[in-house]
């Protein structure tokens, strides 16, 4: 009996502590807010996918991972383009910070979904 409240114990806390780990990861809209608002889209999806939409209409689709301080970016129609290991600071469910996707040199980019302020 103690083995089997010691199991589901485990499986609890293991259970918690993976939802603990999606709560620093982005869903939904988001909308370039800096360095230039509005150029950039970055819609999350379901299964770890993201388009990002640029501002001439084109979009791509990726698949991402966040760690804490690190989101890659791997093209998923495109075995062209290499994944892109970028700087991410998730601030709020309404706002985080990444780096460049543009120019790995450029500034950090900082998202927010549309209507906060």
């Amino acid at each position: 009996m103690k083995k089997l409240i010691l199991l589901f114990s485990l499986i609890l806390l293991f259970t918690i502590s993976c939802k603990q780990d999606d709560s620093n990861k982005p869903s939904g809209l988001y909308v370039e807010k800096l360095p230039t608002a509005g150029r950039t889209m970055m819609n999350f999806e379901e299964d770890n996918r993201v388009i990002i939409t640029y501002l001439d209409g084109t979009s791509r689709e990726f698949g991402y991972s966040v760690g804490e301080m690190a989101m890659t970016l791997t093209p998923i129609k495109s075995s062209t383009y290499p994944a892109q290991n970028l700087f991410y600071h998730y601030t709020d469910p309404n706002k985080f910070e990444v780096g460049n996707i543009y120019d790995e040199q450029g500034d950090v980019m900082v998202f927010e979904k549309p209507g906060t302020k």
